[in-house]
């Protein structure tokens, strides 16, 4: 919330990968610091046999089934932790201690046994680590536990939320039509457009495409702190700049999906 702050941010979604655990004091911090923060997370779930990133915006997410779904699959990316440090050990020598070691805490992730592959120097710097060994296809790779992605929307909407499919331009190239389209159809309410991860023509092309569709534009940096060096919070790689009228919409939209809800603007 600090860095939020000195960077300019005034409006944040906090959406912690399967988790809204640090949204409570992420509000009580950002209130302090004249910083809204909107409840969130970002849901892994499952389309047409891909991994679908889906980022869910609400305040009745924390008082809904949405916290119990995300604590099944957290259960499940144990599982996955553990057999991605059986398997790195066997190639490495790292192995999963290394790697909760490197979190600190934190919630374990492939990053953080990337950040122990560099240390042990496996690997020259992350992006080498998942090249190599923790990227899809990679010999260390196991898939991430997933919700059915239209069982997610559906719990979204039940808790008076809006479901928002995150960076659609990293969805494989082959399958992505169908994937969308999967989407569109199990009632998604809107596309990441504004991403670092996706060139201007890509953001022009996806906030097209959701306007085509009636679906909310969205964008995020994309912030992960030092998982992602050259990442800042709100900027992203330093050309990404999400307009304000994006924010108004997704305003207008909760407030609709959820008519007690009071949004103000900010």
């Amino acid at each position: 919330m600090a860095t939020a702050s000195h960077a300019g941010v005034g409006v944040l979604a906090l959406t912690d990968h399967d988790t809204l655990a640090a949204v409570p004091a992420a509000k009580a911090y950002g209130r302090r610091l004249g910083v809204e923060v909107l409840t969130g997370c970002e849901l892994t779930t499952e389309a047409e046999g891909e991994v679908v990133h889906l980022l869910a915006y609400g305040d009745g997410l924390a008082a809904a089934d949405v916290g119990a779904r995300c604590a099944a699959v957290r259960g499940g990316r144990d599982a996955r932790n553990r057999a991605i440090g059986r398997r790195l050990q066997v190639l490495t020598g790292v192995g999963y201690d290394d790697a909760v070691a490197c979190a600190g805490g934190a919630v374990l992730s492939r990053a953080h046994f990337a950040r122990a592959l560099v240390a042990r120097g496996v690997a020259g710097d992350v992006a080498d680590a998942f090249e190599r060994w923790l990227g899809p296809g990679r010999p260390a790779y196991v898939a991430a536990p997933a919700l059915p992605l239209a069982e997610a929307v559906t719990i979204v909407h039940a808790a008076g939320g809006v479901a928002v499919v995150a960076h659609p331009g990293r969805l494989p190239a082959i399958t992505r039509d169908r994937v969308l389209a999967a989407c569109v159809a199990a009632g998604v309410d809107g596309l990441e457009a504004w991403h670092p991860q996706h060139d201007r023509d890509e953001q022009r092309r996806w906030a097209g495409l959701a306007e085509r569709d009636g679906l909310l534009v969205t964008g995020g940096s994309d912030y992960h702190g030092s998982h992602k060096p050259g990442i800042a919070l709100g900027t992203g790689d330093g050309r990404l700049a999400v307009p304000a009228d994006a924010v108004a919409e997704l305003r207008a939209r909760l407030a609709a999906t959820d008519p007690e809800r009071t949004v103000t603007a900010g």
